[in-house]
């Protein structure tokens, strides 16, 4: 999309705003034109409070967690779920009923078949689930792709990071994508 000067920043509300969460909110700081806070859930007063703070949220914009978001939710274009890693996978469903955009940290979720739910009620919805795989090019991952095979790494790199949603063929899960412990043959 080519941005014009009456282009609006894009809407999300935060679900969860810890240290993952507040760092992709440094962009919405930088490109105020691009990216804008409209609501925060979060459990933690001060972690609230101080995002809050920082984008000028009235009270009616920040809720003690996402059930009380839902039940009086905040127009946005997409959410942004940086919850604990165990808990995606429920407001991450809310927010595909609700009929929003999301973008989730990984782990999708804790299981397979969670992943496939969430990959289904997208599809269904029609909505666009985004999932953040930010570490790769943490040093350490570029660390790991230079000392080993160039084949090699980007064997094993694939199959723990994409995700073969739309295919028709079985594919393997992937336990650090999908956070499921074991691997095997299925589809969506």
């Amino acid at each position: 999309m080519e941005r014009t000067s009456e282009t609006k920043p894009v809407t999300i509300v935060a679900i969860g705003a810890g240290n993952r969460t507040n760092k992709y909110l440094e962009y919405a700081i930088r490109n105020p034109d691009r990216l804008k806070l409209v609501g925060v859930a979060e459990l933690n007063d001060i972690r609230r409070h101080a995002v809050a703070s920082k984008f000028g949220l009235k009270p009616e914009e920040c809720f003690t967690d996402y059930e009380r978001f839902f039940e009086n939710p905040v127009p946005a274009d997409a959410i942004l779920i940086g919850t604990p890693e165990n808990m995606h996978f429920e407001p991450c469903m809310k927010a595909i009923e609700a009929g929003y955009n999301v973008l989730l940290e990984k782990p999708i979720a804790q299981s397979l078949p969670e992943c496939c739910r969430i990959a289904e009620a997208a599809r269904r919805k029609g909505v666009i689930v985004g999932v953040c795989h930010v570490l790769r090019y943490h040093p350490y991952s570029s660390r790991s792709r230079r000392s080993s095979t160039r084949a090699s790494w980007e064997r094993s790199y694939r199959s723990a990071t994409s995700q073969p949603w739309d295919s028709t063929e079985p594919h393997t899960d992937s336990s650090a994508a999908c956070g499921a412990a074991r691997r095997s043959p299925t589809r969506c």
